[in-house]
C-alpha cells in the first residue's frame, strides 16, 4: 500500500491516459469558491459550486439509490420548505395535502382498486368525497349547483331533470311551480 497526497493552489485536472488528452474532472477556485467540473467530450456536464449554481446536465440523477429512469429519482421521502412547481404530478397511489404549519390532513387523492377517490377534510375529518365508483357525499356545508351562492342545503339554479321519484323525508313544506304554459 502506499499513499500519496496531491496539492495544487489553483487547479487540478484529470485527463484521460493519453498525453494531451480530453479533461475528465476540473477541480479549482473562483475566488474563494471550489469548483468541481465532470466533462463528456471536453465539454461541462456537472458543476458543483461551492457558492453559486451547480447543475447536472449529462444523464439522469438519483438520490438514495443507483438506478433511475427518470432525469431526477428520489428514493425515499423529500422535504420542500419552499414551493415545488410543475405542469404534471404523477403519483403511483396517493396524494396527500396538508396544512403546513399545524399538520392536519386537508385533501387526499386515492385509489379503492381500480376507482379513484378524493376525499376534503375539515378538521382531520372527512367532509366531501367524490368516488369514481361508490358514494359520493358533502357533510358541513351547503352546496350550490350553477351557482356560487348556497343559502340552503342545496341551491340549484336552472332546471332538475329526474328519471326516478322524487322522495322528501322531512315535515317541512315543498313547494312546486309548474312552469308549463
Amino acid at each position: 500500500t502506499s499513499s500519496a497526497k496531491l496539492t495544487s493552489t489553483d487547479e487540478i485536472f484529470l485527463k484521460d491516459g493519453t498525453l494531451g488528452g480530453d479533461t475528465l474532472i476540473r477541480g479549482y477556485a473562483s475566488s474563494d469558491d471550489g469548483i468541481l467540473d465532470v466533462y463528456q467530450n471536453n465539454a461541462v456536464k456537472t458543476r458543483l459550486h461551492g457558492n453559486g449554481v451547480s447543475y447536472f446536465n449529462g444523464g439522469n440523477v438519483v438520490i438514495g439509490g443507483i438506478t433511475g429512469t427518470e432525469k431526477l429519482t428520489v428514493i425515499g421521502n423529500i422535504s420542500a420548505s419552499g414551493n415545488i412547481t410543475g405542469s404534471k404530478i404523477n403519483s403511483i397511489d396517493e396524494i396527500i395535502l396538508t396544512d403546513g404549519n399545524a399538520g392536519d390532513t386537508l385533501v387526499r387523492q386515492y385509489a379503492s382498486s381500480d376507482d379513484g377517490i378524493i376525499d376534503v377534510y375539515a378538521n382531520n375529518a372527512v367532509k366531501t368525497r367524490l368516488h369514481g365508483n361508490g358514494v359520493s357525499y358533502f357533510q358541513g356545508g351547503n352546496v350550490a349547483i350553477g351557482t356560487s351562492v348556497a343559502p340552503k342545503t342545496l341551491t340549484v339554479e336552472g332546471d332538475i331533470s329526474a328519471s326516478g321519484g322524487f322522495h322528501v323525508s322531512s315535515s317541512g313544506d315543498v313547494f312546486l311551480k309548474n312552469s308549463r304554459k
